[in-house]
């Protein structure tokens, strides 16, 4: 990220960037004693003494927390910006999940440091920490903690594997330092057998979906609605051709749960 110091100001005056990347104030020299100060004294970056004729000068500058930060440059050409840090991403892949299967969690959490001026001026981060995961299952008012993560490299770059049962949210933590939230959406499984023109299909799910109608369906074409039994598990009779599946709405399913769809069979 580069914010370069001009006569007219700081250009761009506002500049978004995410939490871990280093911000590069860009000043042409020959210029007296210069600063960069954030109002709040999270980070300054100093050019004191500083004199490189037909040259250019980098400070370097991490603020600590994500927020929108406003500075000013004195010591130049006066001016004032803002700069919006936003919080490190987290991903997940793929969203919606089948129940009992997994998704692949992703992000980052860069070690927070210190912020000094100077092309060489900042401290490096941490190659490695233990990243806290914490998940709110559908229901569930508040995060909590559930397992730990080693993030690495400059950035904090983590992954791994979750299973929810249930629609849930996901954050990373170090220290002070929070990710963007990201949701596992899941469907409830279905799974569809056939001996001769009989079909028994079986539902999965955190809790039972006995009750719940599903659509038999023939190129995705509703056929007959079918109630689940006790077990939630359906039987029905079909003729024709085509390729069938049983289909549950997200209505049906209730709530946590997206729609799902079992696997299809040719008649």
């Amino acid at each position: 990220m580069h914010v370069n110091l001009t006569k007219a100001g700081p250009e761009p005056m506002t500049q978004t960037a995410t939490f871990g990347d280093v911000v590069e104030w860009n000043l042409t020299a020959p210029y007296p004693t210069t600063k960069v100060a954030f109002s709040d004294g999270s980070c300054t970056v100093s050019f004191n003494g500083w004199t490189v004729a037909g040259g250019r000068a980098v400070g370097g500058c991490w603020p600590s927390t994500p927020g929108a930060y406003s500075y000013a440059v004195d010591g130049l050409w006066n001016g004032n910006g803002t700069l919006v840090v936003l919080p490190p991403p987290l991903q997940v892949l793929p969203s919606p999940v089948v129940y009992g299967d997994s998704a692949a969690l992703a992000g980052e959490v860069p070690t927070q440091i210190d912020c000094t001026g100077g092309p060489f001026g900042w401290t490096p981060p941490v190659i490695e920490n233990a990243a806290t995961l914490l998940a709110r299952p559908y229901g569930e008012s508040e995060l909590s903690p559930f397992a730990t993560v080693t993030a690495t490299g400059a950035r904090g770059d983590f992954a791994t594997l979750v299973t929810p049962p249930i629609g849930t949210t996901y954050q990373a933590r170090l220290g002070d330092l929070a990710t963007v939230r990201a949701t596992v959406e899941v469907r409830p499984r279905l799974e569809l057998s056939r001996v001769g023109r009989r079909f028994l299909v079986r539902t999965f799910a955190a809790r039972t979906l006995a009750g719940a109608l599903v659509q038999v369906q023939i190129a995705r074409r509703a056929m007959k609605t079918l109630r689940l039994d006790a077990n939630g598990d359906g039987r029905f009779s079909l003729r024709g051709h085509g390729r069938v599946r049983v289909f549950l709405s997200a209505g049906q399913a209730g709530p946590g749960y997206v729609a799902g769809w079992s696997n299809t069979i040719s008649l």
